[in-house]
Formats: structure tokens, sequence, C-alpha cells
């Protein structure tokens, strides 16, 4: 009798440990819980580079060109986010010696599900420059491959 008692009784706390398992904190390792915001961190991709923060993000594009988001980047329901900012190009070679390259106004739009970003930089309309759209993974360093003009 006290065997099957003492069964029953390491049957049930075996129980009730694994069902505490796994719980609570907001973290769920079966599945991931929707995020509301683009986790700060660095992000790369092709001729890209993002290091997102709280308040927005700086990009890196090649040939020194880069970009500040200035508001977050925050995601509605099915994971899009579209912010402000201001995109920096610089081209050496091609501007006067002595000049300083102005920046120009552009959103910065995309998806996010934690670990990857997909980010279109729409300029300013009176630049008359196409929407370019990048793929960056969390962690991965920018690939940058333009050749920049001397």
């Amino acid at each position: 009798m006290q065997h099957k008692l003492l069964g029953a009784l390491l049957a049930a706390a075996l129980a009730i440990g694994l069902a505490g398992c796994g719980g609570g904190g907001g973290s769920d390792s079966g599945g991931s819980a929707p995020i509301s915001i683009v986790p700060a961190g660095s992000y790369g991709g092709a001729n890209i580079g993002l290091v997102v923060t709280a308040t927005g993000g700086t990009l890196q594009f090649p040939c020194s060109s880069s970009g500040t988001i200035t508001s977050p980047l925050t995601l509605d329901t099915s994971g899009h986010f579209s912010a402000t900012g201001t995109v920096l190009p610089v081209v050496a070679g091609v501007q006067p010696v002595g000049s300083t390259p102005k920046s120009y106004a552009a959103t910065f739009s995309g998806t996010s599900d934690g670990k990857n970003v997909t980010l279109t930089v729409t300029p300013d309309p009176a630049k008359n420059l196409a929407a370019t759209t990048y793929t960056l993974a969390s962690g991965t360093a920018p690939a940058f491959n333009a050749v920049c003009p001397q």
C-alpha cells in the first residue's frame, strides 16, 4: 500500500513539475508570441546594414551613404511597419570638391518577424528616385559589393 501511495505522489509531483515548465515570463518555446516592435539590434543584408534602436535606427549603404530612421519601428498586427527619416547619399568623385552632400526625406516601410526584416526605402517623391527593397537578417553583417567611384 505504501508503494502505491508513494508512486501516486511521485507521479503527481512529476506532472505538476512538468506542467510548470516552459510557461510564464511571456515566452513560449513551442511557438512565438507576436511582437509589437522590431527588436533592437544589428541586421545585415546585401548592400545594407541596419541598427535598430528603441527610437528608430541607422542605416549603412555602399560608398559611405547612410540613413536615419527617426521614429520607432512599431509593428501592426500583420507585422508591418512604416517610419520616417532621412537618407544621406555620398558619392565620392561625383560631387564637386568641397561640397557637402545633402540628406533628403525618406519613408522606411516593411515587415519583420523579429529575426528578419524586409525593408523598402522610398525616397522623397521630389527626388524622382525609385524605391528599393532589401532583405536583412538579425546578427548578420552587411555585405557591400558595390563598386564606389574614387
